[in-house]
Parts: structure tokens; C-alpha cells; sequence
């Protein structure tokens, strides 16, 4: 039991670390910006335009029968790690705003070593495998997203760019779909795995 204990005072202590490691670097990069308010909203731009995309692509496939109206069942974890930064309310200044949040997190942030394998965390159809088609530069995020019904898809960010899937392949739970890297806007390697449900992002622990 003492160990048990002390084990879980550890991982609370590194989970506590690394979010505050990556909190400091959030604000470094956050002071590099000449225009912080113009660059959320470039980025929410990007990323409104690309989840109408998502959606239009998932309601093709439910059209077409390949993929079913309900998901019966849950979800499991795309991946071992820390988790570094939960859904909801956020301190983090780079994330938009959101309802009454000043800042909102819409997914869950997942660290562990470079290039993890990250796994499907149920069966469904690939809609997205490779950069964000409306994010310029050269450093935009590799993400793939998975349709598990007409009604619910999960998305995984910051992927590296060898992604082993493709647009259209329908995949079991827990294959392999990506590996942990650092595309995008982001500090340092993790998972952003995030649920849509409906429409609307949604706790992705509610659905484990």
C-alpha cells in the first residue's frame, strides 16, 4: 500500500512538472508573438474550416454505407502516457475561447516519448490522414481523424508525418494510425486526441 502510495506521489509530481514545463513554454512562445489575438484567430479560422470538412466528409460516408449510424460501445486510450493538459478550462493563453472559458482545451494532451505508436481508439472509416490542408507554413499539424459513426469521430494532432493510413481506409480499434511527433503549433511531443460527438467537442474520458 506504501508503495502504491508513493508511486502515485510520483506520478503526480512528474505529470505536475511537465505541465508546468509546458505551460512556461506556451508563454515563451506566446511573447514571440507580434500579434497574439491575430494569430488564435488565424487559427480558428483554420480550424473551423477544417472540421466543416470533417463533417462533410463524414455525412458522405454515412451516406454511402460505410460507416454506421450509432457506435455502440467506448473508447479506449490512443496511447500510453502523461497526460499534460485535460479538456475544459484552461491556463494555457495560446488555446481560443469558449463558452465562459477564457481559454479552452478541447481534447485531452497526451505526452511520452517521441514517436509512440498512437492506436485507433475504436473501429471506424479514415476521413483526414496527413497536414491540415488550411494551415499555411511549413510546420502545419499532421493529424488523422477517424469516423466511428455518423455521429461520433475522434481526432489525433501533432502526428508525425509518416502516417501509415490513408483517407478512406476503415481500420479496427487499436491499430496503429500515427506515431507521436511535434507538427503544428505545439512545445514539445504529445497526442492531442480529442472526441467530436454530434458536432461538439466533448470529454474524451466519458467515453473510455
Amino acid at each position: 500500500m506504501n508503495a502504491a502510495k508513493q508511486r502515485l506521489k510520483e506520478l503526480q509530481a512528474e505529470t505536475k512538472r511537465l505541465l508546468a514545463a509546458q505551460q512556461a513554454s506556451y508563454a515563451k512562445m506566446v511573447s514571440q508573438e507580434r500579434n497574439l489575438a491575430s494569430s488564435i484567430a488565424a487559427a480558428q479560422r483554420a480550424e473551423r474550416r477544417l472540421e466543416r470538412e470533417i463533417s462533410r466528409l463524414a455525412a458522405l460516408q454515412a451516406q454511402q454505407g460505410n460507416i454506421p449510424s450509432k457506435y455502440n460501445g467506448s473508447l479506449r486510450w490512443p496511447m500510453p502516457g502523461r497526460v499534460t493538459q485535460e479538456f475544459g478550462c484552461t491556463g494555457f493563453s495560446w488555446e481560443p475561447p469558449l463558452g465562459s472559458c477564457r481559454h479552452f482545451h478541447k481534447g485531452i494532451d497526451i505526452a511520452a516519448p517521441y514517436g509512440r505508436a498512437i492506436r485507433a481508439s475504436a473501429a471506424g472509416r479514415i476521413l483526414i490522414a496527413g497536414p491540415n490542408p488550411y494551415e499555411s507554413g511549413s510546420n502545419r499539424a499532421w493529424l488523422v481523424a477517424i469516423a466511428h459513426s455518423s455521429e461520433l469521430i475522434t481526432w489525433y494532432g501533432h502526428l508525425k508525418t509518416n502516417i501509415p493510413v490513408r483517407v478512406g481506409q476503415w481500420v479496427k480499434a487499436g491499430q496503429i494510425i500515427g506515431y507521436e511527433g511535434m507538427t503544428g503549433r505545439t512545445t514539445g511531443p504529445h497526442l492531442h486526441w480529442a472526441v467530436q460527438f454530434k458536432g461538439a467537442y466533448k470529454n474524451p474520458r466519458l467515453f473510455l
